[in-house]
């Protein structure tokens, strides 16, 4: 619908796709710990093929360091090197 993958943590306009966005957030986050989680690779794999931010607040303070306003290039994945 919006063409990007930043959900923020509250979006009152779908509370159900907010709740699973910040799951899949806390599990990949404990799985890149290496503390037990629910995620698989392959789910990361998939996520990151759809550009899904992981680290909203990291993705955005690098970009606008970089000088970085469109969308598209604010949702690309910084965790590339994860997996």
């Amino acid at each position: 619908e919006n063409g990007h993958c930043q959900v923020p943590k509250k979006y009152p306009k779908n509370q159900k796709l907010s709740v699973w966005v910040k799951v899949q957030r806390r599990q990949f986050k404990l799985w890149a710990k290496g503390a037990p989680s629910n995620i698989t690779e392959e789910r990361i794999k998939m996520l990151k093929q759809l550009n899904f931010v992981f680290n909203p607040t990291n993705q955005y303070k690098r970009n606008k360091e970089a000088g970085s306003s469109s969308e598209e290039e604010m949702s690309v994945s910084s965790y590339d090197s994860a997996l």
